[in-house]
């Protein structure tokens, strides 16, 4: 805090006679006009400085008081003036009070954009399928190669068919049925390739294999809108993140099944 009074060389206890006279002094003796020392100006200027604020009754008070017990300053700062408009909100600091997110929420923001994928390509899979699921099947007749079970811990859990042209058709029951037959049919979509369904060469009897194509369509449609919600909410993170999850699971069904 700079010494106004040792400025205008008076003492603290000098009366406002005294101070003005002083003023006078220093002010003629350092005016730039008139005298050419190159800190002329600067002196000047504290000298001015200095005589405004105790060669003022008030803020001269003010300065004793401040001068006596520099806390005072703080202590006696006034609020700042309220804005008129009363819709007006003066922002405190930016970082001020400003929590840090929880861990789990910053790895899922960090790692959102990777996980985006597995929607986009959710989404593309499932209008794939829809496609070929409206396109107009195909049918082909071909010889028996090959016939076998696959069986897991012990118990039969799907049979295999293999075509003469290496198809492999997958039947969720025995393939004993088609033992006694050296040719079948199988009807097969367009897209995909994926057999709907076997019979023999009579057609007496048929056999559903693609269960994605009939009971289980709802996955696909599951999948395609939960893709397309985490897309389209992809800036709400934590939300986006879980669709995405579960977006996983339905694209690995879908997979398995198509």
């Amino acid at each position: 805090m700079k010494d106004f009074y040792a400025i205008l060389g008076v003492s603290s206890s000098a009366s406002e006679a005294e101070i003005k006279k002083a003023f006078r002094k220093l002010a003629v003796q350092y005016h730039p006009d008139k005298n050419p020392a190159p800190d002329s100006k600067h002196l000047f200027q504290e000298i001015n400085e200095a005589y405004d604020v105790i060669g003022d009754r008030q803020k001269r008070a003010l300065y004793d008081l401040r001068l006596a017990n520099p806390f005072a300053e703080i202590l006696n700062q006034q609020e700042p003036p309220k804005h008129r408009d009363p819709a007006y909100r003066r922002k405190g600091p930016v970082h001020a009070g400003k929590k840090e997110p929880p861990a789990t929420y910053v790895l899922m923001r960090d790692n959102l954009k990777y996980f985006m994928w597995v929607s986009r390509i959710g989404l593309l899979a499932s209008a794939l399928f829809f496609i070929d699921y409206v396109l107009p099947y195909r049918q082909a007749e071909e010889k028996i190669q090959q016939m076998y079970d696959v069986t897991v811990r012990n118990r039969v859990s799907y049979s295999i068919i293999v075509t003469e042209s290496g198809r492999k058709i997958k039947l969720y029951e025995k393939a004993s049925i088609f033992a006694d037959e050296p040719r079948i049919k199988f009807i097969f979509t367009m897209l995909y390739g994926t057999t709907i369904s076997v019979s023999n060469t009579s057609e007496t009897y048929r056999v559903e294999v693609a269960y994605m194509y009939g009971s289980l369509i709802f996955f696909p449609i599951f999948l395609f809108v939960n893709s397309f919600m985490a897309i389209l909410l992809r800036k709400r993170v934590e939300l986006s993140f879980n669709l995405n999850i579960v977006g996983i699971v339905l694209l690995i069904i879908n997979l398995v099944f198509i």
